[in-house]
């Protein structure tokens, strides 16, 4: 009898196994990576794959996403094929063109596959972070974008339009007829169709009627972006535009190995309260950003305090239209929530050109209620007040004991140039580091300065 029992439950156990495998490993058919949305309505919800291709001989086409069946708010998404670039681009929500890679990255091709219902690109940068070793960061760098400009001031193909509403018709069996419509849908249709960061500053605002060759709505799969830019000049040439390249700051996804260096107090007393990624070494992720005129905001690599990274303004005029301006997200105050423990804001700064006189950059460590109602705040200065100019190494402002004031429950962190009417800054690059708000770990808190220079 037991013999007997023992085979009964080796066998359970078989069955057990067998109905594991074929609830959690489910065999992935090549017929799931089809490119159309019938064939991915079909594939079974839950999958998350991630393989090299099994289409190598096949013409490489653009990853596809639509709505899961029955869904408004998750979709699915599906790539044979598909370039590193193209597989990172479509887990972050960006368009290859903007994605940086190292030279390390893989020059194979990948397929994937995600129809989950929840968090789908989370989930696919997550299997690319397990199975490739790489993360992706946003980043404001100086890049080459395509300035779409009038240069026939006739505009010979191009007619202020009479008509009632936009919309778009085939002349005939070559050409399609764009009636009233501004002349940013052509830098709209660069973007989306060629992959190329079309910018219009053609100062027209006017609804126009005019006409191009039916191959400008015509996806391009091909990443030569110097034949799709002379072949997108061709074709606007005749309406009295043209993409003329210039160096702006662009939003780029960088793609780097997983490890990475985060800031973090060296002074090992102290424990971190924030603000999320307080040295760029994640991007421009968790902060905000604003410029305006001849200001420019990068994250840059070539010269940081620590780290990989550090946050840089730049504005070279005193005009008031011309800022710039960094802001974190806001942050928990922890364990100094409503003024109860003090607390230490420190930061790394470099002023690398000569700084004119007057000229200053405002640094603002600000305090919310917990609806992110403002109730104070501690401004420092950089630059004239600090008797800075033409700085070969980084220093550090840190000023100990800053009490929050009552109510405190949230706080942000604010670098600027020339943002507020009465400030003043146009002597070029300013670079940040280290933006640090920290407790000490230790029991007694109590303040031993004010903070600020306010």
């Amino acid at each position: 009898m037991k013999k007997k029992a023992a085979l009964i439950a080796g066998l359970v156990l078989v069955l057990a196994l067998i109905a594991i495998r074929l609830i959690f490993f489910r065999p992935i058919k090549d017929d799931y990576f089809a490119l159309n949305f019938r064939s991915l309505q079909q594939v079974p919800p839950g999958f998350v794959v991630l393989r090299p291709t099994h289409f190598p001989f096949l013409h490489h086409a653009d990853p596809l996403s639509f709505w899961a069946p029955g869904s408004r708010t998750n979709f699915w998404m599906v790539g044979r094929n598909a370039t590193f670039a193209d597989l990172l681009g479509t887990a972050y929500g960006q368009n290859p063109s903007r994605v940086i890679v190292p030279p390390d990255a893989p020059k194979t091709n990948f397929d994937f596959l995600v129809t989950v219902n929840h968090e789908p690109r989370p989930r696919l940068q997550a299997a690319i972070r397990k199975k490739l070793g790489y993360r992706a960061e946003l980043q404001l760098r100086a890049a080459e974008v395509l300035i779409l400009k009038v240069i026939n001031q006739n505009l010979p193909g191009m007619r202020i339009s009479n008509a009632d509403e936009k919309r778009m018709a085939y002349s005939d069996a070559t050409r399609i007829k764009f009636i009233h419509m501004p002349a940013s849908a052509i830098a709209a249709l660069l973007n989306q169709f060629y992959d190329l960061s079309v910018v219009d500053k053609t100062g027209l605002t006017d609804s126009y009627d005019y006409s191009l060759p039916i191959a400008i709505v015509t996806p391009r799969s091909a990443r030569d972006q110097t034949t799709l830019r002379a072949e997108a000049n061709s074709m606007i040439k005749e309406l009295g535009l043209a993409l003329v390249p210039e160096m702006q700051p662009r939003e780029v996804l960088v793609v780097k190995m997983t490890a990475s260096t985060m800031s973090a107090p060296v002074d090992k007393s102290q424990s971190l309260i924030g603000p999320v990624n307080p040295g760029a070494e994640d991007g421009s992720e968790h902060w905000f950003h604003g410029m305006d005129g001849e200001g420019v905001l990068l994250t840059d690599d070539t010269d940081p305090a620590t780290g990989d990274n550090d946050f840089t303004l730049e504005n070279s005029s005193t005009n008031r239209q011309d800022h710039a301006d960094w802001r974190s997200e806001t942050f928990s105050m922890g364990a100094a929530t409503n003024g109860t423990r003090a607390l230490r804001f420190s930061f790394d700064y470099k002023l690398p050109g000569t700084v004119k006189d007057g000229d200053n950059l405002r640094v603002q460590l600000r305090f919310y209620d917990k609806t992110t109602n403002f109730i104070g705040q501690k401004e420092f200065w950089v630059g004239s007040k600090t008797q800075d100019s033409a700085m070969a190494n980084y220093k550090t402002i840190s000023t100990n004991g800053i009490i929050p004031p009552p109510g405190s429950w949230l706080a942000d962190i604010v670098l600027s140039a020339n943002l507020y009417a009465e400030d003043r800054w146009s002597s070029g690059i300013a670079r940040f580091d280290n933006v640090l708000v920290t407790i000490p770990n230790a029991s007694d808190s109590s303040p031993s300065s004010g903070g600020g220079q306010n």
